[in-house]
């Protein structure tokens, strides 16, 4: 991941209702891919076509920092992320803190 690029944290859901988390440095290109089922394509998403974009957020300074996002929303339970998906504000400030270290 290189040094200037901002990253986006993102979730897809998936034709069977189940969501996919990632990020990426373009985010409408990796979308694109997903429902591609190309080489890049995840697994997951693979067969589970087409998928729509759901939830991001970007301009993420850092790799570590979006990974970090990255994992804690892998972690968290469905219900939780269909509050990040319906923008529930504590939800996203609960993310922003976790990704930022901070106090939002």
């Amino acid at each position: 991941m290189g040094k200037n690029k901002k990253y986006s944290i993102y979730i897809l859901e998936c034709c069977d209702g189940s969501y996919y988390t990632g990020i990426t440095s373009d985010l409408q290109h990796r979308v694109d891919v997903h429902n591609s089922a190309g080489k890049y394509c995840a697994q997951h998403t693979k067969s589970r076509r087409p998928v729509k974009l759901v939830f991001s957020i970007s301009n993420i300074e850092s790799g570590f920092l979006a990974r970090s996002g990255e994992k804690y929303i892998k972690s968290l339970t469905r219900a939780k992320k269909e509050k990040l998906i319906a923008n529930d504000e504590n939800m996203i400030n609960l993310l922003l803190k976790r990704i930022f270290n901070d106090d939002v």
